[in-house]
């Protein structure tokens, strides 16, 4: 008899810090997972309009997640969202033109304060012709200066070894 009073209390005992065993494994999630599901849907949507979406999005939750939830490190998640805008905003048909040239030009710029020809030279190629082509079709600024600066991102963009 003992013993089933026993097990009884166990078991109330059990059941009775269940719920709250429940609210805790069903927290809310983290920044950082939240930053970890929108790069997810950032690499595996096709619509721009909602690509441009979840890579700003991801952007804006970069600098306040603590604990670093992707396989890719911070910088180089940095620089491929923001190359990935800035081509994107650079073809964009929705929206004020010059508005996305200077989103597109931003965003490259960013990229390329990681990317370096030394470190990831395809993509710093890459970054530096979409940023030549979006200094090419620039609205706002001097057109001079304009086509001066993209001419000067096209050179950069071809490998040395194509240059002489």
């Amino acid at each position: 008899m003992r013993l089933s009073i026993m097990r009884l209390l166990v078991v109330g005992v059990a059941i009775a810090s269940a719920p709250a065993a429940a609210q805790q494994s069903s927290s809310p999630p983290t920044q950082s997972d939240e930053l970890a599901s929108t790069y997810r849907a950032w690499q595996q949507a096709r619509d721009t309009e909602e690509k441009i979406g979840f890579g700003e999005h991801a952007l804006a939750l970069e600098p306040r997640v603590v604990t670093w939830p992707l396989d890719i490190p911070r910088k180089p998640f940095t620089a491929e969202v923001s190359a990935g805008l800035g081509a994107l905003y650079a073809g964009r048909s929705r929206g004020a033109f010059a508005d996305n040239l200077e989103k597109a030009i931003g965003h490259l710029q960013t990229a390329l304060t990681v990317w370096t020809r030394e470190t990831d030279a395809q993509n710093w190629a890459m970054a530096h012709n979409n940023l030549g082509i979006a200094y090419w079709q620039r609205i706002r600024g001097e057109r001079a200066d304009n086509q001066e600066t993209a001419l000067a991102n096209f050179e950069w963009s071809v490998p040395p070894e194509l240059t002489n």
